[in-house]
């Protein structure tokens, strides 16, 4: 099963477009029937090459590959490999033709994290924090929100603290007045992950207002928070 695995996924690096939808025909399938003893989330993690340039495949599917193995780590309890996924999407991010992809799949696991393990979805802000100010302020909103949904207080704790204390918040703010963003959010939950819960308007609207709360609270400093 693993070298199958294996030469899904260097058939899927190996080419630009995908007629055959090899991603969602044979590696997730794969994936999801695979187990951690087999290292298979580790596969996509070692195959994916920094540099744009070293692959034939956009970073719209390098950075997915990690995405869903990601997930798979998170599924099976293999924190070491989810930690190599988010690391290997945090370096990806650094450069300029793959920053967005791997910025929104960076976030989009620490969302998903929210519901598996808190520690991850921990580690995960932490990482956002090198991210562009788009970038960052997006991921916390994400991750802020599906920690909401699903419980994680102390998760969207954190990054709720992060947006009041800092100008990411303005950014934050700029882009949720657009109904488009509120649209495109409820679109990539509901494609990976379904992170936002059964009304992921409400949630996202609803994160905003806890942002605005922990800035109300009294006391509350920017440096020091509540």
């Amino acid at each position: 099963m693993s070298d199958v695995l294996r030469a899904a996924v260097a058939g899927r690096l190996a080419v630009r477009d995908d007629p055959a939808d090899i991603m969602h025909n044979l590696l997730r399938p794969l994936l999801a029937v695979t187990t951690d003893e087999e290292g298979a989330a580790r596969m996509p993690v070692a195959a994916v090459p920094l540099e744009p340039a070293d692959t034939t495949a956009g970073p719209a599917t390098t950075t997915e590959l990690l995405r869903m193995a990601g997930i798979r780590a998170l599924e099976t309890r293999s924190r070491a490999t989810f930690v190599d996924a988010v690391d290997h999407l945090v370096r990806m991010a650094s450069r300029s033709a793959t920053t967005h992809h791997a910025e929104l799949m960076l976030s989009v696991l620490g969302a998903v994290a929210c519901r598996f393990d808190p520690r991850s979805a921990h580690y995960v802000l932490d990482r956002l924090r090198d991210s562009s100010p788009e970038g960052r302020a997006a991921g916390m909103w994400r991750i802020g929100a599906a920690a909401l949904v699903c419980g994680t207080l102390s998760v969207a704790v954190s990054a709720a603290r992060h947006l009041a204390s800092t100008s990411d918040s303005t950014t934050l703010f700029s882009i949720s007045d657009h109904d488009e963003a509120i649209t495109d959010e409820r679109f990539r939950a509901a494609v990976y992950g379904e992170y936002l819960g059964d009304a992921p308007e409400t949630t996202l609207r609803g994160f905003l207002a806890f942002i605005q709360r922990v800035q109300a609270l009294p006391g509350y400093s920017p440096t020091t928070g509540p």
